[in-house]
């Protein structure tokens, strides 16, 4: 495939894979069982600590939503810790210990994500936590890449590149985030200098193509540059995301992105634009609330009431998720992260919309 995006994003919500590992088991001459012991010298780990490895990630499949969620993800994040700890003390060796290291690094961080998300970002310092973890395990890919320069770039790097940069967002690093995005992104161009073109996903990849761009991180980038305020850079981010979402068919996708960059335009105070973008979603996909909603309050700003008043009906009216959420301007600022001039518009409209 020439480009993997959306197995690269549920790649997230399934099973990292377990460790295996071979050991030799290794006869020690007798006179030396004494001294070996005192010296505590590095062991191949017991089958009870790789089941339990391995429990642990399968728990990492777990449905966040279940009633016991939280307990499962804590006791994953527990086991392991007590495994990195022994695997990075040098208690236990093993062959390809510096990749497992990595990997029990990734898995810890994604349940302190997880664990993050369930009280809705309330547990900053396990993110924090995950930041630190994923920290080490890129130090670790990195430190390989480096050693091996002619090495294929393997797709589990831009993808904890990406995972990091989620992880600063929900502390606010936006800066942090679009450096991680970009790395990412640079990761999975092209590296012969060529331009990158949105192919399809079947395309056949060529001699230096690079793992193909994942506009997924696209959008990423271009909302982590939003709240920085460089909204015509965010621009561009989501017209390219876009084009490769249409190359692939992806309507809904599509529509997506184009909404977030009509935010960025309005974001950069070129409402025009921001406006006609808007209407060509509502004309391409009427089922984007964000779209109807914007044009309400956009409409409105221009006095066209029967005009704003019609685009919020119909969100309120023909779409399934309603437009409930739309009223709380403190989502529509922070969550889904309008731009202030709009967010002052949509005010503006709620204020005198009757009840």
């Amino acid at each position: 495939m020439r480009r993997a995006w959306a197995a690269l994003v549920s790649a997230w919500l399934l099973l990292l894979p377990a460790l295996h590992v071979g050991f030799a088991v290794v006869e020690l001459p007798r006179r030396l069982l004494i001294s070996a012991a005192v010296a505590a010298a590095p062991r191949p780990a017991t089958k009870d600590e790789l089941f339990e490895i391995a429990g642990a990630f399968a728990k990492l499949a777990s449905d966040p939503r279940i009633p016991n969620a939280a307990s499962v993800y804590e006791e994953a994040e527990a086991t392991l810790g007590n495994a990195i700890q022994k695997w990075e003390s040098g208690a236990i060796t093993a062959p390809a210990i510096v990749e497992e290291k990595a990997r029990l690094r990734l898995g810890r961080a994604r349940a302190r994500i997880a664990l993050n998300d369930m009280v809705g970002g309330t547990l900053p310092e396990k993110a924090a936590g995950a930041v630190e973890d994923f920290d080490v395990a890129i130090s670790i890919m990195e430190e390989d890449l480096r050693q091996n320069p002619d090495k294929l770039m393997y797709s589990e790097y831009p993808d904890a590149l990406v995972k990091r940069g989620l992880a600063k967002e929900e502390l606010k690093n936006w800066e942090g985030a679009a450096k991680d995005y970009t790395k990412a992104i640079d990761a999975l161009r092209p590296k012969d200098g060529r331009a990158d073109k949105a192919l399809r996903g079947d395309a056949t990849i060529q001699e230096g193509d690079g793992l193909g761009m994942n506009p997924l991180i696209l959008n990423f980038r271009g909302n982590a540059l939003s709240q920085l305020g460089r909204y015509d850079e965010a621009v561009e981010d989501y017209r390219e995301a876009t084009q490769i979402f249409d190359n692939d068919g992806e309507v809904r996708q599509a529509s997506f992105s184009r909404a977030n960059e009509a935010l960025a335009l309005f974001g950069a105070g070129r409402d025009r634009e921001g406006e006609k973008m808007m209407q060509v979603v509502v004309r391409n996909d009427p089922g984007v609330t964000d779209a109807h909603v914007a044009l309400a309050a956009t409409y409105w700003s221009q006095k066209k009431i029967a005009e704003a008043e019609s685009q919020w009906k119909f969100a309120c009216e023909n779409i399934d998720t309603g437009c409930q959420s739309y009223k709380d301007l403190k989502w529509v600022a922070e969550i889904r992260r309008w731009p202030p001039s709009l967010v002052a518009s949509l005010r503006s409209f709620l204020q005198a919309k009757p009840s």
